[in-house]
């Protein structure tokens, strides 16, 4: 049934299906010896009736049969015209046009032998329909298909933008009688070309109109693999790294990349480890990075590289950037994450050097833990830095509260311990003098206990 059908309201008079199938048998071959225009004002007569009668089956036939003869005729000229004429008469039925409109979107969209529409020419069918779909809800979702053909051939010549612009007249999101997927496929569309015109600000907020739970839904993988890639790509654009850990996370929750273990499965994984150790220092950073450390898909033979490399982040002793780089570097920096190589994005040198300052970072944790108060030299040492460099580091961490310190410089220390207020002090006193009592009156009352257990003794 036509999604329109229940928006007629005028009750069908007469049927005409003996006229239709008779005037069919008629015009055919009428069409096929090249009169098209005397069989198509033959179908014009008969459609006034059926229209005015309000039989919407037959109605439909004429309609879809007349695109048909166009373009079996590959009268393109003549099957555009048809449609705008069709559409516009008085009275005409929506279901009657909707299924007409269909017909012609096949030939732009599903290309058959013998009605091959390419080039200028097919651009000119779409932009008649959609000419035709403006402003009809009732056929707003032929109008998205027909945009998002308009798309992807001004996207194939090289007018990208314009592309995406085209896309972005229309709010799939809010078209009742497209379904889920076809209208996720859409969104994923204007995604693509807001990355490839490097508008990533237009496509972040692009992303927010999908909802992600649809990805929960079987045959849906594909969806989540483009969305999820596209939105790593913004990440890493962005050196939101944590962002992009998460996303690479969800490609991996795939069941065609988990079960591809040495290929998509493998390099998905590496990406994970790489970029949760790119992050910032925070708490959400610090609870990923440790869940993705007790994930046994890392700890294999395969991987046990970067299974070793979590594990310096994650255990609370220092670790040399020199070693890091002799063990590690020939390895990651050939990667299109931290190397130059060709499929990189020109950033690995950055990246590099993000992860040295992740590592240097870890080791300022660990000594904080253990130390109350070092000289500069001393910390410099540890952290194979110079003291600009060292001071630089420690006040960064100090501001965004990672770490507590206080730098004297006239003395060359750092003190890590915090002050102790005379509050906590005296609050702390009282906690142990408490305990302390406690104690006392717990050991008295043992004391008497065992008088009173002696003295009954020795009286029997």
């Amino acid at each position: 049934m036509s999604t329109a059908e229940g928006l007629q309201e005028k009750k069908q008079e007469k049927d005409f299906s003996p006229e239709v199938d008779a005037l069919e048998k008629e015009v055919t071959p009428l069409a096929e010896s090249g009169k098209l225009q005397e069989a198509l004002d033959k179908i014009f007569v008969l459609e006034k009736q059926t229209r005015n009668a309000a039989d919407l089956a037959s109605t439909t036939r004429l309609l879809v049969l007349s695109v048909k003869l166009s373009a079996d005729a590959l009268d393109w000229d003549t099957l555009t015209n048809t449609v705008q004429v069709l559409s516009k008469k008085h009275g005409q039925l929506k279901s009657s046009i909707v299924d007409m409109v269909r017909e012609a979107l096949k030939l732009v969209d599903h290309e058959k032998e013998g009605r091959t529409l390419e080039g200028q020419k097919r651009e000119d069918v779409i932009e008649v329909l959609r000419g035709v779909t403006e402003g009809k809800i009732f056929l707003e979702a032929e109008r998205a298909r027909l945009t998002l053909l308009l798309a992807g051939l001004l996207r194939a010549r090289g007018e990208t933008k314009k592309a995406r612009d085209t896309l972005q007249e229309l709010q799939v999101e809010t078209f009742g009688s497209m379904d889920r997927r076809e209208k996720t496929e859409y969104i994923l569309q204007q995604m693509a070309l807001n990355v490839e015109i490097g508008d990533w600000i237009q496509m972040k907020i692009v992303s927010k109109k999908i909802n992600t739970k649809l990805f929960q839904e079987e045959g849906t993988s594909d969806l989540k693999l483009r969305f999820y890639e596209l939105q790593v790509q913004y990440a890493v654009h962005m050196d939101e790294y944590l962002e992009a850990c998460r996303f690479y996370r969800e490609i991996y929750d795939t069941e065609s990349v988990k079960a591809d273990e040495d290929g998509r499965g493998r390099e998905v994984l590496e990406r994970i480890v790489y970029f949760i150790l790119l992050a910032p220092f925070d708490h959400e950073q610090s609870d990923l990075l440790h869940r993705i450390f007790a994930d046994p898909a890392l700890n294999t033979p395969k991987l046990q590289l970067h299974y070793n490399l979590l594990k310096c982040f994650t255990t609370p002793e220092l670790m040399r950037w020199s070693g890091i780089e002799m063990l590690y570097g020939p390895t990651l920096r050939q990667t299109p994450v931290f190397g130059e190589t060709q499929g990189g994005d020109g950033k690995g040198a950055k990246r590099w050097e993000d992860l040295h300052k992740r590592a240097v970072e870890h080791n300022i944790r660990v000594i904080s833990k253990y130390y109350t108060r070092i000289t500069l030299e001393r910390l410099r040492s540890f952290l194979d830095l110079s003291p600009a460099d060292t001071e630089e580091t420690l006040s960064r961490l100090v501001t965004n509260g990672t770490v507590y310190a206080k730098i004297d410089r006239p003395g060359g220390t750092v003190n890590f311990a915090r002050k102790r207020r005379t509050e906590d002090t005296l609050n702390d006193w009282s906690s142990d003098t408490a305990k302390l009592l406690g104690l006392v009156e717990k050991v008295t009352h043992l004391i008497e206990k065992e008088k009173a257990v002696v003295e009954a003794l020795g009286s029997k």
